[in-house]
């Protein structure tokens, strides 16, 4: 199984808050809805830096075929509200979540074996009675979760422009990317602030570039 993410909010009414919002700071407030005018004013906003209209808008995505050293990561972000598949109350599956692509052959043996044995011994730990919440212990972080993940804009924003990034590891990579294809589907006008800092300005990793300017993958 590969990460997916899927949209959870009808961004069209948050392109409605945001745009109220807009209209506010300028006045114009009570201005009768105009698709053509509320688009470019929502594009002058972005353009200015003006980003904290984006916080009055907010979207929901469900991400599935993720491995808890990805949520780990992922609640970092800490402007986002989650809510994530327990593993006290519910029994954990075997492991479905992805290697990176350069983890191959032998290698991929060993780690499948790994999480094989994992999971004998907290099969075993439940059936001597001890509680799922304690005989999880025993368990990999790579093992597969889900996680709701709600945050205004501005902050998914943020998050696509840190996790796109290649130095990232593969799993939150792969998400970020799928949530910057759900946000420039939906919202195209932010669609060119949607990748790292070389794709929206300058990289910003010094001795860790890539070397290689992002393209979008879209």
């Amino acid at each position: 199984m590969q990460p997916k993410v899927e949209l959870k909010t009808d961004l069209q009414e948050a392109t409605k808050q945001m745009v109220f919002a807009a209209r506010l700071c300028y006045g114009q407030e009570q201005r009768p809805p105009n698709i053509d005018a509320d688009l470019e004013l929502m594009r002058k906003i972005l353009r200015s830096g003006h980003w904290s209209i984006l916080e009055h808008a907010s979207a929901a995505f469900y991400i599935t075929g993720v491995s808890r050293n990805f949520t780990h990561q992922f609640v970092r972000h800490r402007h986002m509200s989650f809510a994530q598949q327990s593993f006290h109350y519910t029994v954990a599956t075997d492991k479905d979540t992805p290697y990176h692509p350069k983890v191959e052959g032998a290698a991929v043996d060993l780690m499948d074996n790994a999480y094989k044995v994992a999971f004998q011994y907290y099969a075993e730990l439940m059936k001597m009675g001890v509680p799922k919440e304690e005989a999880r212990h025993v368990l990999p972080s790579g093992i597969s979760t889900r996680i709701v993940a709600t945050a205004s804009l501005r902050e998914w924003l943020q998050f696509v422009q840190i996790r796109t990034c290649s130095v990232n590891c593969f799993e939150i990579q792969q998400v970020a990317l799928q949530v910057s294809t759900h946000l420039a589907q939906a919202l195209p006008y932010i669609a060119t602030y949607l990748g790292p800092s070389c794709f929206t300005a300058t990289c910003k990793e010094g001795a860790r570039s890539c070397g290689k300017p992002w393209t979008c993958l879209r």
